[in-house]
């Protein structure tokens, strides 16, 4: 399987000359590594570019087109089996066998993400690396129970050469990864998490960066919920694993009705936050109900109950990172659980109401 990775570059080279490198040194015959320089290049990315090792190729773009332009003409330009494409921002494992084993899961499948880790010691970047777990997670559910998936992190991934094209590569959306997923999904591909592929992944250090990065992610989400939803709802019941998958997604939600309306005049109450937590292993929905009721418990019921739902939700969280091997610190999560979450949710909400109101949003991202 010739396999052609694909790293697109735009105003920083970042990591792209370590990727390249590590590449580099695992290429085998047919497989080729192309660097896309969109816009203007620059002082920082001629260094870089200068230290490339040989059969590493570099395409300019001369103008911005945008990430989508950039990579769908640099696939055009290229025949291979298979693309492995990598933002930028992305550390490879020190691994000379990563390209067979993503061939391995090719075999199998045509959209393969990898697991992502954030890189950072930051409050933020700690907070994030919460929320990529948490990322991981329903990822990793998705493709073990269903075998598909809708959404994706398209920072790192690989993707069929066949299933690309007849996709039509990406489109000029600002999600244009989810837009991928989910239109690879209606397509029918096989979807993987391989826990064996696990990369890094640089996040905002500080909070206007992590603003701005987080203004596009929250127009991601709704756009996405916006489009999509109608497909999802399509196919619920045509296949019994991704009803499962879905179910486990929503179940902080639907747990959080069932004992609400069961139990509120009860001594039952009292479990609230225990059976809520449970459930609790995604951060998608949790932020709306979380802290009122949490805070409404405590004032009402005491601190017991409260403490064995966040020390599940705990226990959730850590196993789930022994199992996808991601580092995990229950100080982080205990903030993760109480403030970003919910900071997230209200976030994305607030994006909803934005575009329900048709007021332009101003976004450094061209598509």
């Amino acid at each position: 399987m010739k396999i052609a990775s694909i790293v697109p570059v735009y105003g920083e080279p970042k990591r792209a000359g370590d990727i390249a490198a590590k590449l580099a040194a695992m290429l085998r015959e047919g497989d080729r590594v192309v660097i896309a320089v969109d816009g203007e290049t620059n002082a920082s990315i001629e260094s870089v570019l200068g230290r490339l090792p040989n059969g590493v190729e570099v395409r300019r773009n001369g103008v911005r087109l945008g990430k989508c332009e950039t990579v769908n003409r640099a696939a055009a330009a290229i025949h291979a089996d298979a693309y492995l494409m990598l933002d930028n921002d992305v550390e490879l494992p020190e691994d000379p066998a990563f390209l067979n084993r993503v061939e391995a899961e090719l075999a199998r499948r045509e959209v393969v993400e990898f697991p992502k880790e954030a890189i950072g010691r930051t409050p933020i970047a700690r907070m994030m690396s919460m929320e990529f777990l948490s990322f991981a997670m329903i990822s990793w559910t998705m493709a073990s129970l269903a075998g598909r998936s809708p959404s994706m992190n398209g920072a790192a991934f690989a993707v069929d050469a066949l299933t690309f094209r007849m996709l039509g590569g990406f489109r000029p959306v600002v999600n244009e990864d989810m837009d991928f997923a989910a239109r690879a999904f209606q397509l029918g591909a096989r979807f993987g998490f391989p826990r064996s592929l696990k990369v890094r992944n640089e996040v905002p250090e500080d909070l206007s960066r992590w603003v701005v990065q987080r203004k596009r992610w929250a127009l991601n989400n709704v756009l996405w919920v916006r489009e999509n939803l109608p497909i999802i709802v399509a196919h619920f019941f045509r296949t019994p694993a991704l009803f499962l998958s879905t179910v486990l997604l929503f179940l902080p939600f639907l747990s959080y009705l069932a004992v609400y309306f069961l139990a509120r005049d009860t001594v039952l109450a009292q479990a609230l936050p225990l059976v809520f937590t449970v459930t609790q292993h995604f951060h998608v929905l949790s932020g709306f109900f979380l802290v009122p009721a949490h805070l409404g418990l405590i004032m009402a019921e005491g601190w017991v109950p409260t403490l064995a739902g966040v020390l599940v939700a705990l226990l959730t969280f850590f196993s789930f990172s022994r199992l996808l091997r991601f580092r995990f610190n229950p100080i982080d999560f205990i903030f993760y659980y109480f403030v970003y979450s919910p900071v997230w949710l209200v976030a994305n909400a607030a994006m909803f109401i934005v575009l329900l109101a048709r007021l332009p949003v101003e976004l450094d991202w061209k598509v």
